[in-house]
C-alpha cells in the first residue's frame, strides 16, 4: 500500500483491514470506520459513491513516459476485477506472452478476461466483480497494401503516452 494514500483516506474516517492468508497472500481493504463495508483494496474509484465522502476519489494519479524508449509498449486500462486476484507481473506476462506468440490484441485482452474470471470462480463460485479491460498500444500500426500487420509497427511521432488521441494522431 502507499502510506500517503491509507493516511489520506484514514483521516477521512476509513479503516485499513489487513488479512494475511495461508499462501503469504496480504490482502488490505478498506472500510468505514467500525462497519463491514464496503471493503474496498484501492482508494481511487470511479464509482463506490458511498464512500467518496471518506476519501476514495475518481481523481486519476497520473504516471507519464517517453513512449520513443519502448517502441513495442501498451496501455493497460483494467477495472479491479483484474486486479483483485492478479499481480501485476501475472498480467504482463500474460498479455506479453500472448503477444510474443503472435496473438492479437484481441485475443490477449480475451485472455487476460478468460484468466481474471476463472480466478474469480475459484474464489467465490456465485459472485464476480466487474472485469472491464481496454489494451491499447502506444505505438501506430503501419498500413500495408494487403491491410494493417499486428507485427509492423511504427511510433507516431507526437503521440502521448497515455494513449489520448490527438489531432493527426490514430492509435490504430
Amino acid at each position: 500500500s502507499v502510506d500517503s494514500e491509507r493516511e489520506r483516506v484514514e483521516r477521512m474516517g476509513l479503516e485499513l483491514q489487513t488479512t494475511i492468508h495461508d499462501d503469504g497472500f496480504v490482502e488490505e481493504r478498506l472500510f468505514v470506520a467500525g462497519e463491514e463495508f464496503p471493503g474496498l483494496c484501492m482508494t481511487r474509484s470511479l464509482g463506490d459513491m458511498c464512500v467518496k465522502q471518506h476519501g476514495i476519489t475518481a481523481e486519476p494519479e497520473i504516471v507519464t513516459w517517453n513512449v520513443r524508449q519502448y517502441p513495442e509498449s501498451y496501455l493497460l486500462v483494467a477495472s479491479d476485477g483484474v486486479w483483485d486476484f492478479l499481480s501485476c507481473e501475472e498480467v504482463s506476462d500474460l498479455v506479453l506472452g500472448c503477444l510474443a506468440n503472435g496473438g492479437t490484441l484481441e485475443q490477449a485482452t480475451e485472455k487476460l478476461l478468460t484468466t481474471a474470471k476463472r480466478k474469480w470462480g475459484e474464489y467465490d463460485e456465485w459472485y464476480c466483480d466487474d472485469i472491464t479491460l481496454i489494451l491499447i498500444p502506444t505505438h501506430k500500426r503501419r498500413r500495408s497494401a494487403g491491410g494493417l500487420h499486428d507485427e509492423a509497427w511504427i511510433l507516431e511521432e507526437g503521440c502521448c503516452s497515455a494513449g489520448i488521441r490527438k489531432t493527426g494522431c490514430e492509435l490504430m
